[in-house]
């Protein structure tokens, strides 16, 4: 795996130097030895390795998690498994005769019960991926594809209990925050935003357009209920006034409507 954080790292480095590290990357992938680099490529080397480190931890625990799901789902389902096959063995004795039974009916069911889950779940992540990475390349102006490294990112938050709502949200504040600064606008990535700060990033508070954008739509939501309200009212004001309930004349309503109008609105 090559991660893009490095990149910038790459810019300032010889063809010679880069050459070496991404032999030394490849060698501790392989081996886990560490290549044992010195001087400046030491200090260059020192947080890639961390972050292999973390990854390849990260990446053990998520096939503990599949290995253990995989369990419970086997011992959940053992029962109801075994009742099937002996339901089917009981149909296949009573009508042995038939000889027009398809017996791999119930046992087909039975195995692709267990993939239905996990296709579902890749499935979900999947579009969740494209939608939150089509809302960064349309809020910072890129060109990112779901590639099986931001796959990864998205299956872990959603793992973790986080929504694409809270990855859009995560967006929307960094591009607020970066977009401003050339420097800071590179950082607007897959890797970086649904990476280990994604927590950090989502309790921030709005600033700038963001903010702004948010305070709109609270007050087009706001708008929205009144309008909900005063067409509520006038239909049950009327309905009283035509059923014969009030004897509030013509003018006598449109002056109540009027009324509820200022008061739903100031």
């Amino acid at each position: 795996m090559v991660y893009g954080d490095i990149a910038d790292i790459l810019c300032e480095l010889s063809d010679e130097q880069a050459a070496e590290l991404f032999r030394g990357m490849v060698d501790y992938f392989n081996t886990g030895e560490d290549p044992g680099f010195s001087g400046a490529m030491k200090f260059v080397w020192i947080p890639i390795r961390q972050q292999m480190d973390r990854d390849r931890e990260k990446y053990e625990n998520k096939c503990e998690r599949n290995r253990t799901s995989a369990r419970k789902r086997w011992n959940a389902n053992a029962s109801e498994r075994m009742q099937t096959h002996t339901n089917a063995s009981e149909r296949i004795r009573m009508d042995a005769n038939a000889g027009d039974i398809d017996t791999d009916t119930d046992t087909d069911k039975d195995k692709d019960t267990d993939t239905d889950t996990d296709t579902e779940a890749v499935k979900s992540a999947e579009v969740c991926a494209s939608s939150v990475v089509s809302h960064l390349n349309k809020k910072a102006g890129s060109r990112y594809r779901v590639t099986d490294t931001v796959l990864e990112q998205i299956e872990d938050l959603l793992g973790a209990g986080y929504t694409e709502t809270d990855m859009k949200s995560v967006i929307d504040k960094k591009c607020s925050d970066w977009l401003k600064s050339d420097e800071m606008r590179r950082q607007l990535r897959p890797s970086v935003l649904f990476g280990s700060h994604f927590e950090e990033y989502l309790a921030a508070p709005l600033t700038g357009q963001a903010a702004q954008e948010q305070d709109e739509a609270a007050r087009k939501e706001r708008a929205r209920k009144a309008k909900e309200e005063q067409a509520a009212r006038e239909a049950a004001l009327e309905a009283e006034h035509e059923a014969g309930r009030t004897r509030l004349s013509p003018e006598e309503v449109q002056a109540r409507l009027a009324a509820i109008t200022k008061k739903t609105f100031n």
